[in-house]
């Protein structure tokens, strides 16, 4: 690979109720990247990660941005992040 040459892989995502998807690629790969941990009930029970990647390298399906609004957590949710 030269150095011109960038590694990315390409993903699937969206919120836990599958209202929002979108898929995005990560440069370098998600092997690659820090990776977070949600406290929050869901997250620990369904076993989430967080990876935040460029808003340019976001692709929205069916409509999901549109459908974007402020997300406000639960009052159960424990708002800290640890990598």
């Amino acid at each position: 690979m030269t150095t011109e040459e960038k590694r990315y892989g390409e993903y699937d995502g969206g919120c836990h109720c599958g209202y929002i998807s979108f898929s995005f690629k990560l440069s370098p790969p998600l092997e690659e990247q820090t990776v977070f941990n949600c406290n929050c009930s869901i997250c620990r029970h369904m076993g989430y990660l967080l990876i935040y990647p460029p808003y340019e390298d976001v692709t929205w399906h069916n409509s999901s941005k549109e459908r974007c609004s402020v997300y406000q957590e639960s009052r159960s949710c424990n708002r800290e992040m640890a990598t």
